[in-house]
Protein backbone atom coordinates (compact mmCIF):
# COMPACT_ATOMS: atom_id res chain seq x y z
CA UNK A 1 0.00 0.00 0.00
CA UNK A 2 1.29 3.29 -0.42
CA UNK A 3 -0.09 7.00 -1.95
CA UNK A 4 1.72 7.40 -4.88
CA UNK A 5 3.39 4.64 -7.41
CA UNK A 6 7.06 5.23 -7.17
CA UNK A 7 10.30 3.31 -8.04
CA UNK A 8 10.80 3.27 -4.24
CA UNK A 9 7.56 2.17 -4.25
CA UNK A 10 7.94 -0.60 -6.83
CA UNK A 11 11.27 -1.90 -5.21
CA UNK A 12 9.77 -2.28 -1.65
CA UNK A 13 7.46 -4.68 -3.72
CA UNK A 14 10.01 -6.79 -5.76
CA UNK A 15 12.05 -7.03 -1.92
CA UNK A 16 8.54 -8.38 -0.20
CA UNK A 17 7.97 -10.77 -3.43
CA UNK A 18 4.63 -8.81 -3.35
CA UNK A 19 2.06 -10.03 -5.94
CA UNK A 20 0.12 -6.15 -6.49
CA UNK A 21 1.27 -2.88 -5.14
CA UNK A 22 -2.46 -0.65 -3.71
CA UNK A 23 -2.08 2.89 -4.38
CA UNK A 24 -4.29 5.94 -3.93
CA UNK A 25 -3.27 7.64 -6.94
CA UNK A 26 -2.78 6.41 -10.23
CA UNK A 27 0.75 6.17 -12.40
CA UNK A 28 -1.58 7.44 -15.46
CA UNK A 29 -3.07 11.01 -15.49
CA UNK A 30 -3.12 10.82 -18.92
CA UNK A 31 -2.89 8.97 -21.84
CA UNK A 32 1.01 8.15 -22.92
CA UNK A 33 2.29 8.88 -26.38
CA UNK A 34 5.04 6.89 -26.34
CA UNK A 35 6.65 4.05 -24.55
CA UNK A 36 9.88 6.03 -24.57
CA UNK A 37 11.54 4.28 -21.09
CA UNK A 38 14.26 7.84 -20.81
CA UNK A 39 11.02 9.24 -19.52
CA UNK A 40 10.09 8.62 -15.73
CA UNK A 41 6.24 7.52 -16.31
CA UNK A 42 6.84 5.13 -19.37
CA UNK A 43 9.90 3.75 -17.16
CA UNK A 44 8.12 3.06 -13.72
CA UNK A 45 5.13 1.35 -16.48
CA UNK A 46 7.84 -0.75 -17.58
CA UNK A 47 9.08 -1.93 -14.45
CA UNK A 48 5.89 -3.14 -13.03
CA UNK A 49 5.49 -4.79 -16.62
CA UNK A 50 8.19 -6.44 -16.45
CA UNK A 51 8.69 -7.64 -12.59
CA UNK A 52 5.25 -9.13 -12.93
CA UNK A 53 3.49 -6.67 -10.40
CA UNK A 54 -0.19 -5.62 -10.83
CA UNK A 55 -1.13 -2.39 -10.02
CA UNK A 56 -4.27 -1.19 -8.72
CA UNK A 57 -5.14 2.56 -8.52
CA UNK A 58 -8.18 3.37 -6.40
CA UNK A 59 -7.91 7.66 -6.76
CA UNK A 60 -11.81 8.89 -7.10
CA UNK A 61 -13.56 5.66 -5.62
CA UNK A 62 -11.61 5.99 -2.06
CA UNK A 63 -12.38 9.77 -1.91
CA UNK A 64 -15.62 9.68 -2.11
CA UNK A 65 -16.80 6.14 -0.45
CA UNK A 66 -17.84 6.15 3.11
CA UNK A 67 -14.62 5.92 5.69
CA UNK A 68 -12.85 7.39 2.36
CA UNK A 69 -9.58 9.91 2.20
CA UNK A 70 -12.07 12.91 3.18
CA UNK A 71 -14.25 11.48 5.64
CA UNK A 72 -11.11 9.52 7.71
CA UNK A 73 -9.68 12.83 8.08
CA UNK A 74 -12.84 14.73 8.97
CA UNK A 75 -13.02 11.69 11.54
CA UNK A 76 -8.89 12.26 13.00
CA UNK A 77 -9.95 16.00 13.33
CA UNK A 78 -12.86 15.32 15.47
CA UNK A 79 -15.92 16.44 12.85
CA UNK A 80 -19.36 15.38 13.55
CA UNK A 81 -22.66 14.75 11.82
CA UNK A 82 -20.82 14.57 8.51
CA UNK A 83 -22.34 14.97 5.42
CA UNK A 84 -20.14 15.18 1.45
CA UNK A 85 -20.05 18.75 0.20
CA UNK A 86 -20.39 16.71 -3.24
CA UNK A 87 -23.04 14.06 -3.23
CA UNK A 88 -23.63 10.80 -4.68
CA UNK A 89 -25.52 7.77 -4.62
CA UNK A 90 -24.16 4.09 -5.26
CA UNK A 91 -25.46 0.80 -5.00
CA UNK A 92 -27.73 0.32 -1.85
CA UNK A 93 -28.55 4.03 -1.72
CA UNK A 94 -25.27 4.78 0.61
CA UNK A 95 -24.86 8.33 0.57
CA UNK A 96 -21.24 9.05 -1.05
CA UNK A 97 -19.52 11.97 -2.41
CA UNK A 98 -16.52 13.86 -2.70
CA UNK A 99 -15.46 16.17 0.33
CA UNK A 100 -16.80 16.25 4.09
CA UNK A 101 -18.57 19.04 6.03
CA UNK A 102 -19.29 18.73 9.29
CA UNK A 103 -19.60 20.30 13.14
CA UNK A 104 -16.46 20.81 15.73
CA UNK A 105 -18.62 19.92 19.14
CA UNK A 106 -18.23 23.04 21.27
CA UNK A 107 -16.50 25.32 18.38
CA UNK A 108 -13.09 26.50 19.17
CA UNK A 109 -10.74 29.15 17.17
CA UNK A 110 -8.84 29.11 13.98
CA UNK A 111 -5.30 29.42 15.93
CA UNK A 112 -6.63 25.96 17.65
CA UNK A 113 -7.67 24.07 14.81
CA UNK A 114 -4.05 25.24 12.99
CA UNK A 115 -2.47 23.58 15.90
CA UNK A 116 -4.84 20.42 15.57
CA UNK A 117 -3.97 19.87 11.99
CA UNK A 118 -0.82 20.35 12.33
CA UNK A 119 -0.33 17.86 15.41
CA UNK A 120 -3.20 15.48 13.78
CA UNK A 121 -1.13 15.32 10.24
CA UNK A 122 2.17 15.63 11.24
CA UNK A 123 3.03 18.08 8.96
CA UNK A 124 6.02 20.64 9.07
CA UNK A 125 4.07 23.88 7.52
CA UNK A 126 0.43 24.99 6.62
CA UNK A 127 -0.59 27.92 4.40
CA UNK A 128 -3.47 29.69 6.60
CA UNK A 129 -6.32 32.46 6.08
CA UNK A 130 -8.00 34.17 8.57
CA UNK A 131 -7.38 35.45 11.72
CA UNK A 132 -6.21 33.39 14.43
CA UNK A 133 -9.15 34.09 17.33
CA UNK A 134 -12.19 33.69 14.69
CA UNK A 135 -14.47 31.58 15.89
CA UNK A 136 -15.23 28.19 14.17
CA UNK A 137 -17.85 25.20 14.67
CA UNK A 138 -18.48 24.30 11.06
CA UNK A 139 -16.21 22.94 8.63
CA UNK A 140 -15.44 21.53 4.96
CA UNK A 141 -12.75 19.00 4.32
CA UNK A 142 -11.45 18.26 0.89
CA UNK A 143 -8.33 15.95 1.56
CA UNK A 144 -6.16 16.09 -1.46
CA UNK A 145 -6.84 19.32 -4.32
CA UNK A 146 -10.00 21.19 -3.07
CA UNK A 147 -9.75 24.77 -5.15
CA UNK A 148 -12.70 23.23 -7.02
CA UNK A 149 -15.02 22.82 -3.99
CA UNK A 150 -14.71 26.06 -2.53
CA UNK A 151 -18.26 27.07 -3.67
CA UNK A 152 -19.86 24.02 -2.09
CA UNK A 153 -17.73 25.09 1.38
CA UNK A 154 -19.60 28.41 1.07
CA UNK A 155 -22.96 26.73 0.10
CA UNK A 156 -22.55 24.44 3.35
CA UNK A 157 -22.12 27.48 5.79
CA UNK A 158 -18.94 26.66 6.89
CA UNK A 159 -16.35 29.11 8.57
CA UNK A 160 -13.59 26.74 7.67
CA UNK A 161 -11.86 24.96 4.77
CA UNK A 162 -9.53 22.37 5.26
CA UNK A 163 -7.75 21.07 1.90
CA UNK A 164 -4.60 21.68 -0.38
CA UNK A 165 -3.37 23.20 -3.50
CA UNK A 166 -5.99 26.54 -2.58
CA UNK A 167 -6.07 28.76 -5.96
CA UNK A 168 -5.14 32.58 -5.20
CA UNK A 169 -8.40 33.64 -6.16
CA UNK A 170 -9.95 31.17 -3.79
CA UNK A 171 -7.60 32.35 -0.63
CA UNK A 172 -8.33 35.72 -1.83
CA UNK A 173 -11.71 35.62 -1.73
CA UNK A 174 -12.06 33.48 1.75
CA UNK A 175 -9.91 36.35 3.09
CA UNK A 176 -12.31 38.78 1.96
CA UNK A 177 -15.19 37.25 2.86
CA UNK A 178 -13.86 35.69 6.71
CA UNK A 179 -13.75 32.19 5.61
CA UNK A 180 -10.61 30.59 7.13
CA UNK A 181 -8.50 28.57 4.60
CA UNK A 182 -5.61 25.74 6.27
CA UNK A 183 -3.90 24.73 3.30
CA UNK A 184 -2.14 21.22 4.76
CA UNK A 185 -0.71 20.14 1.54
CA UNK A 186 -1.95 17.70 -0.74
CA UNK A 187 0.28 14.83 0.76
CA UNK A 188 -0.44 15.44 4.17
CA UNK A 189 -4.05 15.66 3.63
CA UNK A 190 -4.17 12.10 1.83
CA UNK A 191 -1.66 9.89 3.35
CA UNK A 192 -3.35 8.89 6.55
CA UNK A 193 -5.27 6.30 4.61
CA UNK A 194 -2.56 4.44 3.66
CA UNK A 195 -2.36 2.57 7.02
CA UNK A 196 -5.79 2.71 7.08
CA UNK A 197 -6.29 0.94 4.51
CA UNK A 198 -3.95 -1.20 4.94
CA UNK A 199 -5.54 -2.32 8.46
CA UNK A 200 -9.38 -2.29 6.80
CA UNK A 201 -7.87 -5.02 3.82
CA UNK A 202 -5.75 -6.90 6.60
CA UNK A 203 -9.57 -7.23 8.53
CA UNK A 204 -11.51 -8.20 5.45
CA UNK A 205 -8.96 -10.77 4.45
CA UNK A 206 -9.22 -12.44 8.13
CA UNK A 207 -12.97 -12.47 8.31
CA UNK A 208 -13.06 -13.73 5.02
CA UNK A 209 -9.60 -16.85 5.10
CA UNK A 210 -7.64 -15.25 2.85
CA UNK A 211 -4.17 -16.05 3.49
CA UNK A 212 -2.36 -12.76 2.55
CA UNK A 213 -0.16 -10.27 3.53
CA UNK A 214 -0.82 -6.81 3.52
CA UNK A 215 1.87 -3.99 4.62
CA UNK A 216 2.46 -0.25 3.59
CA UNK A 217 5.62 1.58 2.14
CA UNK A 218 6.76 3.70 5.38
CA UNK A 219 9.60 5.58 3.65
CA UNK A 220 6.98 7.35 1.71
CA UNK A 221 7.22 11.23 2.57
CA UNK A 222 6.30 14.21 0.62
CA UNK A 223 7.96 14.85 -2.17
CA UNK A 224 7.96 19.09 -1.24
CA UNK A 225 10.83 20.58 1.08
CA UNK A 226 10.13 23.61 2.66
CA UNK A 227 12.56 26.64 1.84
CA UNK A 228 12.97 28.95 5.38
CA UNK A 229 14.55 31.65 3.99
CA UNK A 230 17.22 33.84 5.43
CA UNK A 231 15.31 34.44 8.53
CA UNK A 232 15.44 31.11 8.91
CA UNK A 233 19.33 30.31 8.57
CA UNK A 234 18.89 30.25 4.61
CA UNK A 235 18.14 26.03 4.83
CA UNK A 236 15.74 23.90 3.46
CA UNK A 237 13.69 21.86 5.99
CA UNK A 238 13.40 18.54 3.78
CA UNK A 239 10.70 16.28 4.24
CA UNK A 240 11.77 14.04 6.69
CA UNK A 241 11.31 10.59 7.10
CA UNK A 242 7.61 11.28 6.55
CA UNK A 243 4.37 10.49 9.02
CA UNK A 244 4.65 6.87 9.21
CA UNK A 245 7.82 7.43 11.46
CA UNK A 246 6.58 11.09 13.43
Amino acid sequence: MALDPTEGVLGEAVRLGAQMVVTHHPLLFRPLLSMDTSRYVPRLLAGFLRSGVALLACHTNLDSARGGVSELLAQDLGLTGLSPLVSATCGGNIPQGLGRVGDIPGGCTLEDMVRRVARVLSCPSLFVVGRPKDWIDRVGICAGSGSDLWPMVVDAGAQLYISSEIKHHVAREAEQTRTAIIDAGHFYTEWRIVPALTDYLRKIAAERGWRLKISFYEEESSPFGLWLGEKGGGNIASPGEGPASV
